[in-house]
């Protein structure tokens, strides 16, 4: 995905700048806020999906199945796909790095700012601690 978020006035030079990046299934031209809003939703959706999978192999855990096997299956269906499905990444269970916390925080942030709630939000950063602190 190349989303390059421009002034209106920067339009012009920004569609040729578009051309010289390398070619990805989304290409797009849209305001700094909208550019803004696109890279937030990505990563909290991509936090919410870290916490879905962690939430499904818990399940699968406790009951019957093989989540590796369940999983694997799952993500070959293109709606779902194989990114950030897995319960590992670096040595531990939930969503890190620099960009998902950030972008999700900064969301739950913003909406109580303006008086919105978030409760899937609130949600999910409690089970990512829980998850983080083993």
């Amino acid at each position: 995905m190349q989303i390059l978020g421009v002034p209106h006035q920067g339009y012009e030079i920004a569609s040729k700048i578009i051309l010289m990046l390398p070619r990805a299934s989304v290409m797009r031209i849209v305001s700094p806020v909208d550019a803004e809003w696109i890279k937030k939703i990505r990563n909290a959706y991509y936090a919410t999906k870290v916490i879905f999978f962690n939430e499904m192999f818990d399940m699968m855990k406790k009951t019957v199945g093989d989540y590796e096997t369940v999983r694997s299956i799952v993500v070959e269906d293109k709606n779902v796909g194989n990114s950030h499905s897995f319960i590992f990444h670096k040595g531990y269970r939930g969503f890190g790095g620099k960009c998902l916390p950030k972008d999700t925080y900064s969301l739950i942030d913003f909406a109580k700012k303006y008086g919105i709630s978030t409760r899937l939000f609130d949600t999910i950063r409690i089970i990512n601690e829980e998850l983080q602190d083993g």
